[in-house]
């Protein structure tokens, strides 16, 4: 009888088979990862700059088989939450060509992390060149890790926690809370990255705005999202300029982790509402979500949000799976002729995308930045594809590119409504 190495998590190799088609042979890459863990997010970044991505695998808490499942509330069985559990920690994974990653957890400093997370997405938020990483994590504190480059002698940089400093541990009242979703994003066009953080039901959403100097501020009052998110279960996320004004959107997916949550709290129930936030500019979100289709008025069990213009017509459409049904694809019909876009697709020398490089434009005024990225929200990936809305401007003044570990460079602007692709030279 062959004994088969039970695993928690598997990295897929995409291979051309015999026949000349594609196919995916499971490796032993990631064979360092514990099979009692319980994986729940993964994120690529080229941390080092040595034109390989390598990989983050966050991990949430470890439950064993006689470990208490339920707890009795209002005379219901629920599921007791992650305090009740210890905390994983997850791993890092450097890539070291051949499809060979080595496990450099405790030599790049990410053993500092506190555990129990639900999100991973890396963002060089202090525009240093070098990729940092923010993990969402759920009833303890969430973790900010600050790439502070490579050290002497050594190809692994070194990450230092500074979630507490920055003020993207906690909520803006200096509460712990269930983080599950991330989105990075410029939402006002300031020329730095903010962050987004799903959380909760009876959390704030966190919106955490760049003040620079690794510093951010608590928003999501003030911005007007908290107001109608405060009572529901979040979990993926992510921006998008979804009418091509020129400004990113928001989208979240809801849905409740206790089925008979209805039974304990009337006013709440396990399958619940996807919302949109349209940016109204100045810092300032409105809910749409009532005019956003019958999509957005159908309760389901939400869980991963992941965006992509997956019919090329110039508007960013949505996917969003069902905990408990079919998955929803949200094709983006918007009334939006009049305002025009541009969609990069950005390749590296390896002809793949070129995660982690920057894009700047300026048009109508208004200059704004994306980073090619794939991770964030929870539980998806995102096509990596960086979209644009120009607004009513026909016309791009300015583009330039800062290629992963290089420098700015400008670039002569295309025309707008199409998409294109550009390689690294």
């Amino acid at each position: 009888m062959t004994h088969q190495l039970r695993r928690s998590c598997v990295l897929l190799h995409n291979v051309k088979s015999s026949s000349g088609n594609r196919e995916f042979t499971a490796t032993n890459a990631l064979n360092t990862i514990s099979p009692d863990a319980w994986c729940s997010s993964a994120a690529f970044a080229d941390i080092n700059h040595d034109g390989r991505l390598d990989l983050m695998i966050g991990e949430y808490v470890l439950v064993k088989p006689n470990d208490q499942h339920f707890v009795l509330f209002r005379g219901v069985k629920l599921s007791p939450g992650p305090i009740g559990y210890p905390a994983q920690k997850g791993r890092l994974f450097v890539n070291e060509g051949e499809g060979k990653f080595r496990d450099v957890t405790r030599e790049s400093g990410l053993e500092a992390v506190h555990g129990k997370c639900w999100g991973a997405a890396f963002c060089d938020f202090d525009d240093d060149g070098w990729d940092d990483l923010y993990l969402a994590d759920d009833q303890i504190p969430c973790d900010l890790m600050h790439n502070d480059g490579l050290r002497k002698g050594s190809n692994i940089p070194h990450f230092t926690n500074i979630g507490l400093m920055s003020g993207t541990a906690l909520d803006g009242n200096g509460n712990m809370q269930g983080g599950m979703g991330i989105a990075w994003g410029d939402y006002d066009n300031d020329g730095s990255m903010d962050l987004f953080v799903t959380t909760y039901t009876n959390q704030p959403k966190s919106l955490y705005h760049n003040d620079q100097g690794s510093l951010f501020s608590e928003h999501s009052y003030p911005a007007g999202i908290s107001q109608t998110t405060y009572p529901w279960v979040a979990f993926g996320t992510m921006w998008a300029d979804f009418t091509n004004k020129g400004s990113l959107d928001v989208i979240i997916a809801n849905g409740h982790v206790q089925d008979l949550v209805h039974q304990v709290d009337s006013g709440n129930d396990y399958p619940q509402r996807i919302q949109l936030f349209e940016n109204e500019g100045k810092g300032t979100f409105r809910d749409v979500s009532i005019q956003a289709g019958d999509a957005f008025k159908t309760p389901i069990v939400g869980r991963a949000v992941a965006i992509a213009d997956f019919d090329n017509d110039g508007r960013v459409d949505a996917l969003v799976s069902n905990l408990e049904g079919a998955p929803v694809l949200l094709h983006n019909e918007s009334s939006t002729h009049d305002n025009h876009w541009l969609a990069l697709d950005l390749r590296g020398h390896s002809g793949w995308a070129a995660i982690g490089a920057r894009v700047k434009i300026t048009s109508g005024g208004t200059t704004q930045l994306r980073e090619v990225r794939a991770d964030g929200s929870y539980l998806s990936a995102n096509d990596p594809i960086v979209h644009f809305g120009l607004g009513a401007s026909t016309k791009i003044d300015s583009l330039s590119i800062r290629w992963p570990g290089k420098k700015w460079e400008n670039l002569t602007p295309p025309t707008a409504d199409q998409r294109i692709t550009m390689r690294q030279p």
